[in-house]
């Protein structure tokens, strides 16, 4: 089950989202996918689904449009932008939030005006820095959708009957795929945001990837009889892989590129994972497993992988080393830290993975600047942890619903209790303050080392925190909806709005929906003014 407020993936049942605690919808309705299949698709293409797909990171963020009470749907709730440690990632000035109504999409680009694109919403992709995003709407299965690029101001169209499309991380390219033929390969274009330049690459592709900077894209080309081969191009060459050979990601330029070496046996397959970089080429894994995770750092020169087993590194193609003993599943960013998932790899706003914080299935793990790993807790709870901008302060639930502060940076540092009986939290972006929600619905406020104080009483565990604001909604009922209230400080609480149904943020701002269907937009403070009406 997808959270509505911060698009984290939850067991399904959960009724609390294991992230930010917010209460989850009974029915939440997701767009249908982009990569349907055809009914005519050939066995090759089945293949190449099949190879991709098991190389898809967890979670898969594909993002839903929540039905029930809501009319105007959220379908892009946040993208984390900010600072980690040992990183070059930046607090983002800018960001797209993306909504569906009816047959429009609307968007909002921090606080300016907002402006929408006619048609039904089909799927969209935002830049690493949440920037810039690219939309599809009117999408048919046998022609295709119109292709839209978005930045905090406008919209430009880039091409209709795409079937498949993917942003760069920077949002300055967008390679798409178009007219499809009977074997479901089709026409490969590169399209160029900063002066709307669309250049044809090549046809019968069946499988591609784009570069950082949107400039290179490697590429998958049918060949016919079961059998495909891999290119890579940048600037106006392009550049053969190697035949069955099945592109992931590509840096700059090409320097780094990884790809699966497929092999067919009839229905089955096996696949390699494998990086070029430079002249140097490695076999990373022999086999692929499944369920693997795939992390890249921000220009692909490290990737962390996982064989069912454990964690490795491979760092400008060099051979793979062993990172952790246990299976990374993400590596944890702080309140609105750069990453993107898309259905391949997940990619971090990271300079490297050295002095990060790791999450397993079952605990937090620190990686130093040797790459290596040291345990911070094992005992931990549901929901994932809060890390702080300077990477010192880890606040997490554990096993016993205590809430516990710790520096994961100390090997074998003592985990301080904070608090017990507690149901949610969040906390500053500096790690000073934290917030939380008890067993009896109250909420506290506790500064550094202090005893916490209480702030209100009733209150929902979704928690919005923005500066050294909560955001909380007390008195809720899920058709009545609740009182939205904010606290400065951790002092004490006013109410900002009535009848209010979801509150979610962005880097940029915090939205709320009433039960009359309306939405309301604030500038990052607790004014709020209409959004969308109806």
């Amino acid at each position: 089950m997808r959270c509505t407020f911060c698009g984290h993936d939850n067991d399904a049942g959960t009724r609390f989202c294991g992230k930010c605690g917010a209460e989850m919808p009974a029915a939440p309705v997701a767009p249908a996918a982009v990569e349907e299949e055809s009914e005519n698709k050939a066995d090759l293409k089945d293949t190449a689904a099949s190879v991709v797909g098991a190389v898809k990171t967890m979670p898969v963020k594909k993002l839903a449009i929540i039905g029930g009470a809501i009319v105007l749907a959220i379908i892009a709730i946040i993208l984390l932008v900010s600072l980690l440690r040992g990183s070059s990632g930046v607090t983002s000035s800018d960001h797209i939030a993306i909504f569906t109504d009816r047959d429009q999409v609307i968007i909002s680009g921090n606080n300016n005006r907002q402006f929408t694109i006619d048609g039904e919403f089909w799927d969209m992709q935002r830049s690493l820095d949440g920037s810039r995003a690219a939309i599809l709407v009117d999408y048919d299965r046998n022609h295709g959708g119109t292709l839209w690029y978005v930045t905090t101001s406008r919209a430009t169209l880039v091409a209709d009957d795409v079937v498949e499309f993917q942003l760069s991380d920077t949002g300055r390219g967008i390679a798409f795929l178009t007219d499809l033929d009977r074997n479901d390969a089709g026409q490969l274009v590169l399209f160029d945001t900063s002066n709307s330049r669309s250049t044809n690459i090549t046809d019968e592709v069946i499988y591609f990837t784009i570069s950082p900077d949107g400039r290179t894209v490697a590429y998958a080309v049918y060949l016919g009889s079961n059998e495909f081969r891999g290119y890579v191009r940048s600037g106006r060459s392009s550049d053969r892989i190697g035949d069955n050979v099945m592109p992931i990601a590509v840096s700059n330029g090409g320097r780094h590129l990884y790809y699966l070496r497929v092999t067919s046996h009839g229905w089955n397959f096996d696949a390699s994972l494998h990086v070029r970089s430079g002249r140097t080429q490695n076999r990373l894994l022999p086999e692929v497993p499944w369920d693997m995770n795939i992390m890249l750092n921000s220009d692909y020169s490290e990737i962390l992988f996982t064989d069912g087993d454990r964690t490795f590194i491979s760092r400008n193609g060099s051979d793979r080393t062993v990172v952790s003993r246990s299976i990374i599943e993400e590596i944890l960013m702080p309140t609105h830290g750069q990453v993107r998932f898309t259905e391949d790899v997940a990619v971090y706003g990271v300079r490297t993975f050295a002095n990060t914080v790791a999450v397993t299935r079952y605990s937090v793990e620190s990686i130093n600047r040797r790459f290596e790993t040291h345990n911070v807790t094992r005992n931990l709870g549901w929901g994932l942890p809060f890390v702080s901008e300077d990477g010192r302060t880890l606040h997490f639930l554990d096993n016993r619903d205590r809430l516990m502060r710790v520096d994961p940076t100390r090997e074998n540092a003592e985990a301080v209790e904070v608090a017990r009986n507690v149901r949610s939290f969040a906390a500053t972006a500096d790690g000073s303050r934290v917030f939380f929600v008890n067993e009896d619905d109250n909420l506290y406020h506790i500064r550094g080392n202090r005893n916490p104080s209480r702030i209100a009483v009733a209150v929902s565990p979704s928690l919005i925190v923005s500066g050294n604001r909560v955001f909380y909604l007390t008195d809720m009922h899920h058709t009545r909806g609740g009182d939205l209230n904010v606290s400065n400080n951790g002092g004490r609480g006013s109410r900002v709005a009535q009848d209010v149904l979801r509150v979610w943020s962005t880097p940029t701002n915090v939205f709320y929906t009433n039960i009359d269907g309306e939405t309301f937009r604030s500038n990052g403070n607790h004014r709020f003014s209409m959004f969308h009406q109806d």
